[in-house]
């Protein structure tokens, strides 16, 4: 008797969990990946004229560690990680002139080639794209090997003047359940300031 009670006990406390979480399933309200319920915060980058919504807990990625973790010279130009930089949120401006919304779709399958071509090892997962205010967003996820082990990937592309912007945020593989949601939410939040580019 006491054992089934134990069960049902159980049971009922993984429900109040489940319901918790599913009362934080945004940007306003925050979101949890796995027991941590994480806010957000402003972020704004490329001299103030992009910003994004960021778990409040992620910071710039100390030099050393982005030399080490993104060795090319060509990294990204924004690196953002959590404190145990396990997490990295990306962020680069790619200067390309007149491009459409709908060549970025074309821009995210080469980019998926030559993934695959450079790093036969990468396993794809989706390449779609979403309706976010209006425009054709597209993304991907997909699996790949970094220097810290099996990395789960998510990659986009947004239109901004005189170019295009790509997004990847990465997390272990073993953790992609927790974080793809957030990631999936971060990138909706992107907004280009009235002001544009030079």
């Amino acid at each position: 008797m006491a054992e089934g009670m134990l069960y049902l006990d159980e049971q009922i406390a993984a429900l109040r969990r489940k319901e918790r979480k599913n009362a934080f399933r945004s940007i306003e309200k925050g979101i949890y990946t796995g027991n941590t319920l994480r806010h957000f915060k402003e972020l704004r980058i490329f001299e103030e004229r992009l910003s994004v919504m960021i778990p409040d807990t992620f910071d710039f990625m100390p030099a050393e560690t982005a030399k080490y973790k993104y060795p090319s010279e060509f990294r990204p130009q924004v690196i953002l990680c959590d404190s145990t930089e396990q997490v990295n949120m990306t962020f680069s401006r790619l200067e390309e002139k007149s491009l459409s919304w709908e060549d970025l779709s074309h821009t995210m399958l080469d980019m998926q080639t030559g993934l695959k071509n450079v790093h036969p090892s990468t396993l794809f997962f989706h390449n779609e794209i979403t309706r976010m205010e209006e425009n054709p967003v597209p993304w991907m996820d997909f699996k790949s090997y970094g220097m810290d082990g099996t990395l789960y990937n998510f990659a986009f592309l947004w239109l901004v003047e005189g170019g295009m912007l790509l997004g990847m945020f990465n997390c272990p593989y073993r953790d992609r359940q927790e974080w793809k949601y957030l990631f999936e939410k971060v990138a909706e939040t992107v907004k280009e300031p009235l002001t544009g580019w030079r």
